[in-house]
C-alpha cells in the first residue's frame, strides 16, 4: 500500500499549529501523569521490575504479577525498554505492556495528582 504524500495534505501552517498543539498536551501529560525515568530488572529471588521516576520516587513489582510475564526467562525479563514519554514499560519478547498510571500505587497518584 501507498502512503501520499504528507506534505502535499497538510500546509506549514497547519503542521506548525499541529507541532504546538502535540507539545502542549505533552506538557499537560508530564505534569499531570507518571512519566519514568528509568526501569530495569531486578534479579533478586522474587524477580521485580524497578521503575523510578522523574519525580524521584520508585517502587517495585515482583514480574509474576504482570500478566503475560509469568513464564518469562530472566533474560526475556531483562530485556525491557520505556517508551519515549516514559509511561509504559514493554518487553522486546513479548507483547505485554506495563502502563504506568495504571499501575502506581493509588495513594502515590493521589498524592502526586495523577490520573483518577
Amino acid at each position: 500500500m501507498a502512503y501520499p504524500n504528507w506534505i502535499d495534505l497538510i500546509s506549514d501552517a497547519e503542521l506548525d499549529a499541529q507541532i504546538i498543539a502535540a507539545k502542549e498536551l505533552r506538557a499537560i501529560e508530564d505534569a499531570t501523569e507518571p512519566r519514568a525515568e528509568s526501569v530495569k530488572f531486578d534479579r533478586t529471588p522474587n524477580g521485580l521490575v524497578v521503575i523510578t521516576l522523574k519525580n524521584g520516587a520508585f517502587f517495585s513489582v515482583p514480574y509474576q504479577l504482570i500478566q503475560g510475564l509469568e513464564q518469562a526467562s530472566p533474560e526475556d525479563l531483562n530485556d525491557l525498554w520505556l517508551d519515549a514519554s516514559g509511561s509504559s514499560v514493554h518487553w522486546e519478547n513479548s507483547t505485554q505492556t506495563l502502563a504506568l498510571p495504571d499501575w502506581l500505587p493509588e495513594s502515590l497518584a493521589r498524592k502526586y495528582g495523577w490520573h483518577n
